[in-house]
């Protein structure tokens, strides 16, 4: 099932998301990382419900467990929940880095085109123009593939 296009929701994730403690829980760790102590003072709840409600969400990968061997176990949002709870954020970012691709190529495509037909009047500074176009164009086809490798698809 996809929620706005952008976010793949399966079975069991649905599931989890079904009960009201379990959205808190993702709500109050997109604010910051928390112990099962945090969350049950935050949420007014007892840490063993508490406790109980985070295991089922990290068993779905919305949340993760940080056992850094430290005296206590921390616990964060996962890029899918983040997904869940912003899905507004999966489009600006996946638009603004394919302008981004897009923008680099135009640069490449000019540096090309300048190369092939020459302007005459330009002579002297027409290969600075052009090296400045290709590393503009390269820049912008670097960061904008980067952008995108970096969105977790699933």
């Amino acid at each position: 099932m996809k929620l706005f296009g952008n976010v793949l929701l399966d079975y069991d994730s649905f599931r989890a998301l079904a009960s009201h403690v379990r959205i808190e829980i993702l709500k109050k760790l997109d604010e910051s990382r928390s112990t099962v102590s945090d969350l049950s003072r935050k949420l007014t709840m007892s840490k063993s419900t508490v406790h109980k409600h985070l295991e089922r969400l990290v068993e779905v990968g919305l949340v993760s467990k940080l056992d850094e061997d430290r005296k206590w176990v921390y616990y964060e949002i996962t890029p899918k929940g983040a997904r869940i709870l912003h899905p507004e954020n999966v489009q600006v970012s996946v638009i603004l880095s394919t302008f981004v691709l897009l923008l680099g190529i135009v640069f490449i495509a000019t540096a090309v085109y300048m190369i092939w037909f020459p302007v005459p009047a330009f002579s002297g500074e027409q290969l600075q123009l052009q090296a400045l176009t290709v590393l503009l164009g390269a820049s912008c086809l670097f960061s904008g593939y980067y952008m995108l490798s970096r969105y977790p698809w699933t």
